[in-house]
């Protein structure tokens, strides 16, 4: 996690699976939330990243959480090999209903992770991503999140840029103003 030295953060709590934070104002009073998480990787213990989420949805703080979450949200999500369980899915998607989390979208490449096999052995998911409750959107509404070129094997790097709203909207920056839904079509 890398941030600009002139923002203030504060570490709340933290663990081998999430760093959770709250930015600082001038006056020291919390202002936003920030959480990364590191999913568990193994379907027999992805109840536990999704227990970690629901305990972390505890303040009325716009709430931005990302990280490499270790599942999809939906089988157009995943390329190669079988699909994934459905109840594994779903799961994600619930907690991400709970805790009032939507997906912020991205530009670039459609799957953050590869297993780096060639043919019909390759599977692509898209593990990482950026979630954000209403309150966070409407704080921070000019934001981009990029799926950056890799290094090396495995996931992608994931970006996210906020804009000012006083300026001119950057190319390929959305605004929102509802609940971002996912489409087909964006991949």
């Amino acid at each position: 996690m890398l941030w600009k030295s002139h923002l203030e953060l504060e570490l709340s709590s933290y663990s081998l699976h999430h760093i959770d934070m709250v930015s600082l104002g001038g006056d020291g009073e919390a202002i936003w939330r920030i959480t990364g998480v590191y999913g568990y990787p193994n379907d027999e213990e992805k109840h536990k990243t999704w227990a970690l989420l629901k305990s972390l949805n505890r303040s009325d703080l716009p709430w931005l959480c990302f990280g490499d979450f270790n599942k999809i949200l939906s089988q157009n999500e995943k390329t190669g090999n079988n699909a994934k369980k459905q109840v594994l899915i779903r799961g994600f998607q619930e907690v991400e209903h709970l805790c009032e989390l939507q997906d912020m979208g991205y530009t670039g490449h459609a799957f953050t992770w590869s297993n780096c096999r060639g043919g019909e052995q390759n599977v692509q998911e898209r593990l990482d991503r950026f979630l954000s409750n209403l309150a966070w959107l409407n704080t921070f509404p000019w934001y981009q999140v990029s799926h950056l070129p890799k290094k090396r094997p495995g996931h992608l790097p994931i970006l996210l840029k906020c804009f000012q709203s006083t300026l001119p909207r950057p190319k390929g920056a959305k605004k929102k103003k509802h609940p971002c839904r996912f489409e087909k079509d964006w991949t």
